[in-house]
Protein backbone atom coordinates (compact mmCIF):
# COMPACT_ATOMS: atom_id res chain seq x y z
CA UNK A 1 0.00 0.00 0.00
CA UNK A 2 2.82 2.37 0.93
CA UNK A 3 4.33 1.39 -2.15
CA UNK A 4 1.39 2.59 -4.04
CA UNK A 5 1.22 5.75 -2.56
CA UNK A 6 5.15 6.72 -3.36
CA UNK A 7 4.26 6.00 -6.81
CA UNK A 8 1.46 8.28 -7.19
CA UNK A 9 3.34 11.18 -5.44
CA UNK A 10 6.16 10.22 -8.19
CA UNK A 11 3.67 10.59 -10.86
CA UNK A 12 2.55 14.29 -9.63
CA UNK A 13 5.74 14.86 -9.07
CA UNK A 14 6.46 14.46 -12.68
CA UNK A 15 3.29 15.96 -13.99
CA UNK A 16 3.40 19.14 -12.22
CA UNK A 17 7.99 19.12 -13.34
CA UNK A 18 6.51 18.51 -16.88
CA UNK A 19 3.53 21.37 -16.55
CA UNK A 20 6.23 23.73 -15.44
CA UNK A 21 8.75 23.07 -18.17
CA UNK A 22 5.62 23.27 -20.86
CA UNK A 23 5.37 26.31 -19.46
CA UNK A 24 8.17 27.96 -19.82
CA UNK A 25 9.03 26.68 -23.18
CA UNK A 26 5.56 28.31 -24.11
CA UNK A 27 6.68 31.83 -22.66
CA UNK A 28 10.39 31.30 -24.62
CA UNK A 29 8.11 30.66 -27.86
CA UNK A 30 6.23 33.95 -27.03
CA UNK A 31 9.47 35.99 -25.98
CA UNK A 32 10.44 34.41 -29.78
CA UNK A 33 7.10 35.47 -31.49
CA UNK A 34 7.07 38.83 -30.17
CA UNK A 35 11.03 39.69 -30.85
CA UNK A 36 10.13 38.41 -34.94
CA UNK A 37 7.06 40.23 -34.81
CA UNK A 38 8.92 43.58 -34.18
CA UNK A 39 11.25 42.93 -36.35
CA UNK A 40 9.23 42.12 -39.12
CA UNK A 41 7.59 45.14 -38.63
CA UNK A 42 10.86 47.18 -38.12
CA UNK A 43 12.33 45.81 -41.44
CA UNK A 44 10.63 48.26 -43.80
CA UNK A 45 12.12 50.93 -41.88
CA UNK A 46 15.68 49.75 -41.94
CA UNK A 47 15.40 48.93 -45.46
CA UNK A 48 14.40 52.58 -46.43
CA UNK A 49 16.99 54.01 -44.30
CA UNK A 50 19.69 51.54 -46.09
CA UNK A 51 18.72 52.49 -49.53
CA UNK A 52 18.66 56.33 -48.27
CA UNK A 53 22.13 55.70 -46.72
CA UNK A 54 23.36 53.86 -49.97
CA UNK A 55 21.72 56.95 -51.92
CA UNK A 56 24.14 59.25 -50.63
CA UNK A 57 27.97 59.23 -51.39
CA UNK A 58 29.26 61.29 -49.15
CA UNK A 59 28.04 64.35 -47.52
CA UNK A 60 31.25 67.11 -47.33
CA UNK A 61 31.68 70.64 -45.80
CA UNK A 62 33.24 72.66 -48.85
CA UNK A 63 34.85 75.84 -48.12
CA UNK A 64 36.04 77.19 -51.20
CA UNK A 65 38.56 80.26 -51.80
CA UNK A 66 37.47 83.55 -52.64
CA UNK A 67 37.98 85.09 -56.09
CA UNK A 68 36.27 87.95 -56.43
CA UNK A 69 34.48 91.07 -54.21
CA UNK A 70 32.33 93.55 -55.75
CA UNK A 71 31.84 96.39 -53.40
CA UNK A 72 28.87 98.91 -53.48
CA UNK A 73 28.45 102.64 -52.15
CA UNK A 74 25.46 101.48 -49.77
CA UNK A 75 28.53 99.32 -48.11
CA UNK A 76 27.04 95.69 -49.53
CA UNK A 77 29.96 93.37 -50.95
CA UNK A 78 28.77 90.76 -53.47
CA UNK A 79 31.58 87.69 -53.17
CA UNK A 80 32.21 84.74 -55.68
CA UNK A 81 34.46 81.45 -54.58
CA UNK A 82 35.86 79.14 -56.82
CA UNK A 83 37.35 75.48 -56.42
CA UNK A 84 37.85 72.18 -58.44
CA UNK A 85 37.10 69.19 -56.24
CA UNK A 86 37.43 65.49 -57.29
CA UNK A 87 33.49 63.97 -56.81
CA UNK A 88 32.30 60.42 -57.45
CA UNK A 89 29.28 59.55 -59.83
CA UNK A 90 26.42 59.57 -58.29
CA UNK A 91 23.98 62.09 -55.01
CA UNK A 92 26.22 63.93 -52.72
CA UNK A 93 25.72 66.31 -49.88
CA UNK A 94 27.88 69.35 -49.61
CA UNK A 95 27.56 71.75 -46.30
CA UNK A 96 28.31 75.04 -47.45
CA UNK A 97 30.39 76.98 -45.22
CA UNK A 98 29.74 80.93 -45.14
CA UNK A 99 30.95 84.06 -43.09
CA UNK A 100 28.43 84.94 -39.97
CA UNK A 101 27.74 87.91 -42.27
CA UNK A 102 26.73 86.29 -45.20
CA UNK A 103 22.93 86.91 -46.33
CA UNK A 104 22.63 82.48 -46.20
CA UNK A 105 19.24 82.95 -48.85
CA UNK A 106 21.39 84.66 -51.49
CA UNK A 107 24.15 81.66 -51.82
CA UNK A 108 24.06 80.27 -55.49
CA UNK A 109 26.08 77.09 -55.70
CA UNK A 110 27.08 75.92 -59.57
CA UNK A 111 28.96 72.57 -60.13
CA UNK A 112 29.47 71.86 -63.54
CA UNK A 113 28.18 67.94 -64.59
CA UNK A 114 25.62 68.07 -61.90
CA UNK A 115 21.92 68.78 -61.04
CA UNK A 116 20.62 70.30 -58.24
CA UNK A 117 18.33 68.14 -56.14
CA UNK A 118 17.02 70.33 -53.33
CA UNK A 119 19.19 72.87 -50.88
CA UNK A 120 17.64 73.16 -47.02
CA UNK A 121 18.72 76.25 -45.16
CA UNK A 122 19.92 75.94 -42.07
CA UNK A 123 23.26 77.25 -40.46
CA UNK A 124 24.70 76.72 -43.24
CA UNK A 125 23.27 75.68 -46.68
CA UNK A 126 22.99 72.02 -47.27
CA UNK A 127 22.79 71.49 -51.34
CA UNK A 128 22.09 67.74 -52.37
CA UNK A 129 23.11 67.43 -56.00
CA UNK A 130 23.29 64.38 -58.28
CA UNK A 131 26.64 63.87 -60.12
CA UNK A 132 26.59 62.78 -63.48
CA UNK A 133 29.88 62.29 -64.49
CA UNK A 134 32.72 61.72 -62.05
CA UNK A 135 36.01 63.43 -62.32
CA UNK A 136 37.34 67.05 -61.28
CA UNK A 137 34.29 69.44 -61.06
CA UNK A 138 34.57 73.35 -60.86
CA UNK A 139 32.66 74.61 -58.11
CA UNK A 140 31.71 78.41 -58.27
CA UNK A 141 29.83 79.67 -55.12
CA UNK A 142 28.30 83.50 -54.85
CA UNK A 143 26.38 85.00 -52.25
CA UNK A 144 25.96 88.81 -50.83
CA UNK A 145 26.99 90.30 -47.48
CA UNK A 146 25.56 93.70 -46.55
CA UNK A 147 27.36 96.19 -44.48
CA UNK A 148 30.54 93.82 -45.00
CA UNK A 149 32.95 96.44 -46.88
CA UNK A 150 33.03 100.31 -47.89
CA UNK A 151 34.42 102.52 -50.37
CA UNK A 152 35.23 105.99 -51.27
CA UNK A 153 37.52 107.81 -53.84
CA UNK A 154 40.26 110.76 -52.59
CA UNK A 155 41.64 113.18 -55.21
CA UNK A 156 44.77 115.03 -55.43
CA UNK A 157 45.11 117.88 -57.40
CA UNK A 158 47.90 119.56 -58.88
CA UNK A 159 47.01 122.92 -60.52
CA UNK A 160 48.77 123.84 -63.53
CA UNK A 161 48.67 126.42 -65.63
CA UNK A 162 46.65 125.04 -68.38
CA UNK A 163 45.61 121.81 -67.21
CA UNK A 164 45.62 119.81 -63.96
CA UNK A 165 47.00 116.63 -62.79
CA UNK A 166 44.09 114.16 -60.75
CA UNK A 167 45.01 111.15 -59.13
CA UNK A 168 42.67 109.48 -57.82
CA UNK A 169 42.48 106.62 -55.44
CA UNK A 170 39.94 104.37 -54.22
CA UNK A 171 40.41 103.88 -50.40
CA UNK A 172 38.81 100.57 -49.39
CA UNK A 173 37.42 98.95 -46.09
CA UNK A 174 37.06 95.23 -45.46
CA UNK A 175 34.07 94.57 -42.19
CA UNK A 176 33.41 91.16 -43.62
CA UNK A 177 34.66 89.33 -40.84
CA UNK A 178 37.66 87.96 -42.52
CA UNK A 179 41.34 88.81 -44.96
CA UNK A 180 40.84 88.63 -48.67
CA UNK A 181 43.70 87.55 -50.04
CA UNK A 182 44.49 87.46 -53.96
CA UNK A 183 41.06 88.52 -55.17
CA UNK A 184 39.76 90.76 -57.90
CA UNK A 185 38.24 93.90 -57.02
CA UNK A 186 35.07 95.85 -58.49
CA UNK A 187 33.95 99.49 -57.27
CA UNK A 188 30.23 100.31 -57.76
CA UNK A 189 29.95 104.15 -58.05
CA UNK A 190 26.80 105.68 -58.34
CA UNK A 191 24.07 103.57 -56.63
CA UNK A 192 22.04 103.96 -54.28
CA UNK A 193 21.43 107.72 -54.85
CA UNK A 194 18.94 108.88 -51.92
CA UNK A 195 19.67 112.48 -52.46
CA UNK A 196 20.28 114.34 -55.75
CA UNK A 197 24.00 115.63 -55.72
CA UNK A 198 24.24 119.30 -55.67
CA UNK A 199 23.76 121.40 -58.95
CA UNK A 200 26.44 122.59 -60.89
CA UNK A 201 27.88 126.32 -58.91
CA UNK A 202 28.03 128.29 -62.58
CA UNK A 203 25.36 128.15 -64.81
CA UNK A 204 25.70 130.00 -68.40
CA UNK A 205 23.16 132.70 -68.37
CA UNK A 206 24.16 133.91 -65.27
CA UNK A 207 27.71 133.73 -66.31
CA UNK A 208 27.48 136.09 -68.98
CA UNK A 209 25.73 138.95 -66.65
CA UNK A 210 29.15 139.14 -64.64
CA UNK A 211 32.06 140.75 -65.74
CA UNK A 212 35.03 138.99 -66.47
CA UNK A 213 38.00 140.34 -64.92
CA UNK A 214 41.56 139.77 -63.67
CA UNK A 215 42.58 138.26 -67.14
CA UNK A 216 44.66 139.63 -69.20
CA UNK A 217 43.36 137.78 -72.35
CA UNK A 218 39.72 138.19 -71.26
CA UNK A 219 38.32 137.96 -74.72
CA UNK A 220 40.09 134.45 -75.15
CA UNK A 221 38.73 132.83 -71.86
CA UNK A 222 35.27 134.22 -72.81
CA UNK A 223 35.81 132.31 -75.99
CA UNK A 224 37.23 129.22 -74.80
CA UNK A 225 34.82 129.29 -71.90
CA UNK A 226 31.96 129.22 -74.64
CA UNK A 227 33.45 126.85 -76.38
CA UNK A 228 34.20 124.10 -74.10
CA UNK A 229 32.15 121.28 -73.00
CA UNK A 230 28.88 121.80 -70.75
CA UNK A 231 29.60 121.92 -67.06
CA UNK A 232 28.95 118.72 -64.76
CA UNK A 233 25.19 118.97 -64.80
CA UNK A 234 24.52 117.94 -60.91
CA UNK A 235 22.67 114.95 -62.06
CA UNK A 236 22.09 111.68 -60.25
CA UNK A 237 25.43 109.60 -60.56
CA UNK A 238 24.95 106.57 -62.48
CA UNK A 239 25.85 103.10 -62.19
CA UNK A 240 29.44 102.22 -63.21
CA UNK A 241 31.68 99.64 -62.06
CA UNK A 242 35.62 100.26 -61.72
CA UNK A 243 37.66 97.12 -62.39
CA UNK A 244 41.18 97.64 -60.68
CA UNK A 245 43.99 96.01 -61.99
CA UNK A 246 45.71 92.82 -60.91
CA UNK A 247 44.65 91.10 -57.55
CA UNK A 248 44.29 92.87 -54.63
CA UNK A 249 44.79 91.73 -50.83
CA UNK A 250 42.12 93.25 -48.33
CA UNK A 251 43.11 93.07 -45.07
CA UNK A 252 40.73 92.88 -42.19
CA UNK A 253 39.64 96.32 -40.41
CA UNK A 254 42.01 98.39 -42.41
CA UNK A 255 41.74 101.00 -44.84
CA UNK A 256 43.62 100.37 -47.94
CA UNK A 257 44.02 102.44 -50.69
CA UNK A 258 44.38 101.11 -54.83
CA UNK A 259 45.10 104.02 -57.89
CA UNK A 260 41.72 104.48 -59.78
CA UNK A 261 42.98 106.72 -61.97
CA UNK A 262 44.85 109.34 -63.06
CA UNK A 263 44.76 111.63 -66.41
CA UNK A 264 45.80 115.53 -66.67
CA UNK A 265 42.27 117.27 -67.53
CA UNK A 266 42.21 120.31 -69.88
CA UNK A 267 41.01 123.40 -67.77
CA UNK A 268 39.61 126.54 -68.40
CA UNK A 269 40.24 129.50 -65.83
CA UNK A 270 36.70 131.74 -65.12
CA UNK A 271 37.42 135.18 -62.52
CA UNK A 272 33.92 136.44 -61.79
CA UNK A 273 32.34 138.60 -59.16
CA UNK A 274 28.90 139.94 -58.59
CA UNK A 275 28.95 143.63 -60.01
CA UNK A 276 25.16 144.10 -58.85
CA UNK A 277 25.88 143.32 -55.44
CA UNK A 278 29.86 143.91 -54.77
CA UNK A 279 31.04 146.27 -57.64
CA UNK A 280 34.56 146.54 -55.71
CA UNK A 281 34.63 142.89 -55.58
CA UNK A 282 36.36 139.93 -54.37
CA UNK A 283 37.41 138.59 -57.63
CA UNK A 284 36.65 134.41 -57.35
CA UNK A 285 38.73 132.44 -59.18
CA UNK A 286 37.14 128.77 -60.78
CA UNK A 287 38.55 126.57 -62.70
CA UNK A 288 36.74 124.04 -65.07
CA UNK A 289 38.19 120.89 -65.43
CA UNK A 290 37.28 118.33 -68.66
CA UNK A 291 37.18 114.47 -67.77
CA UNK A 292 38.23 113.28 -71.30
CA UNK A 293 38.02 109.62 -69.62
CA UNK A 294 35.13 107.18 -70.70
CA UNK A 295 34.30 106.80 -66.82
CA UNK A 296 32.88 109.19 -64.75
CA UNK A 297 34.48 110.76 -61.66
CA UNK A 298 32.65 109.94 -58.90
CA UNK A 299 31.70 112.64 -55.79
CA UNK A 300 34.47 112.52 -53.31
CA UNK A 301 37.24 114.87 -51.11
CA UNK A 302 39.78 116.50 -53.07
CA UNK A 303 43.16 118.53 -52.01
CA UNK A 304 44.37 120.97 -54.54
CA UNK A 305 48.14 121.76 -54.65
CA UNK A 306 49.66 124.51 -57.03
CA UNK A 307 53.36 124.61 -57.61
CA UNK A 308 53.84 121.68 -54.97
CA UNK A 309 52.10 123.52 -52.03
CA UNK A 310 48.96 122.55 -50.51
CA UNK A 311 46.36 124.95 -50.96
CA UNK A 312 42.92 123.76 -49.84
CA UNK A 313 40.36 121.23 -49.50
CA UNK A 314 37.46 120.74 -51.96
CA UNK A 315 34.73 118.50 -53.06
CA UNK A 316 34.92 116.95 -56.81
CA UNK A 317 31.25 117.01 -57.89
CA UNK A 318 30.02 114.12 -59.63
CA UNK A 319 31.70 114.52 -62.98
CA UNK A 320 30.23 112.39 -65.89
CA UNK A 321 32.50 111.06 -68.73
CA UNK A 322 32.77 114.55 -71.36
CA UNK A 323 31.90 117.00 -69.13
CA UNK A 324 33.47 119.41 -66.98
CA UNK A 325 33.78 119.51 -63.49
CA UNK A 326 33.28 123.05 -61.98
CA UNK A 327 35.62 123.90 -58.91
CA UNK A 328 35.50 127.26 -56.59
CA UNK A 329 39.23 127.70 -55.54
CA UNK A 330 37.92 131.37 -53.91
CA UNK A 331 38.81 134.77 -54.26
Amino acid sequence: MSLDINILEADEFRIKFISLQCLFLLGICLKIKMVLLMMLFCLPVTAASDDDSDSIEATTALTLPVDSVTIYPDGLMAVKREGILDVTEGMHKFVINLPDKADKSSALLSVSNASQERVVYEANPVYTLNITSAGAQSFALSYLMPGASSWQPKYDLHLKDDDVLIRANAVVMNLGGEDLNDVWLKLVSGLPVSQPYPQAKVQQDSLRSYALAAAPQAEAVEEAFMESPSPATGELETLYIFELEGRKDLVMDKAIGFPLFELEAPLIRVYTWDAYEETSGPVREEIRANNTLSSPWPTGEALLYKEGEYVSSIEMPYTPAGTNATLDLGP
